[in-house]
């Protein structure tokens, strides 16, 4: 699976603060995942892409985990400076348990 075809499957949103800078942290922000999957209607797959981003897949299937950690395994490896990786774990927020937890 490459990047360009989770892009196909589903919509990403990019989640960062208004500098760019250290923006991974809005994860963080109270009800901002409840309302995202509310919106959206669905779980939620968390990739934490780098210290200044986190990226937000709605529509989270955990068959699709497995490439799905490999494209970040594989990204942090090539495209981000080791100093700003912050994980090549995926995270689930499951709407209905409120939850977020590592894959």
């Amino acid at each position: 699976m490459y990047f360009g075809d989770v892009c196909d499957r589903f919509p990403i949103y990019v989640l960062r603060n208004e500098t760019g800078v250290q923006g991974a942290a809005c994860i963080l922000y109270p009800r901002l995942l409840r309302d995202f999957a509310e919106a959206s209607q669905s779980d939620l797959f968390i990739i934490p892409s780098s210290v200044h981003e986190t990226l937000i897949l709605p529509h989270a299937d955990p068959a699709d985990s497995v490439q799905i950690k490999e494209m970040i395994r594989e990204i942090n490896e090539i495209e981000v400076d080791p100093e700003e990786v912050l994980s090549d774990n995926l995270y689930i927020y499951e709407q209905y348990t409120n939850e977020l937890r590592m894959l």
